[in-house]
């Protein structure tokens, strides 16, 4: 996943040989749904994968499913702005899917905080106060 503009400060130049670390420990493996890292797969229902070495990335399968190479990612378990730091107990490797569901709660936060922050933008350029 990117890293923010704002939190790049606290990842640091050794940030690369960290997540390489972490990669090789979880044996370039997802540590959640075990997908091999750079595997060319296909999710089926229930999020489990489906490997698909024949099939090129993109390409839509019968079932409407497309064809995904995987690429691991290292996430934190707490994350870096809740103060969690780069100490291997706090990293673990995870696929973008698992990644995605591991910061879901995260992601519906901050994605209520910018639906909060432009409506008041809005208001705002509109020249209306809060009236409460």
């Amino acid at each position: 996943m990117p890293i923010k503009p704002h939190l790049r400060h606290c990842y640091g130049p050794e940030w690369k040989a960290i997540t390489a670390r972490i990669r090789e420990r979880a044996g370039n493996r997802c540590e959640r749904c075990g997908v091999p890292n750079g595997a060319v797969i296909v999710r089926t229902v229930g999020g489990w994968y489906m490997a698909a070495p024949w099939q090129r990335p993109g390409a839509t399968m019968g079932n409407g499913t497309k064809a995904v190479r995987e690429v691991l990612t290292v996430h934190h378990i707490v994350a870096v702005e809740d103060g969690g730091g780069n100490e291997d107990s706090n990293l673990k490797a995870l696929c973008c899917r698992c990644h995605n569901l591991a910061d879901s709660e995260m992601r519906q936060r901050h994605a209520a905080q910018t639906r909060a922050r432009k409506a008041g933008e809005r208001r705002e350029s509109a020249g209306q106060g809060v009236l409460w």
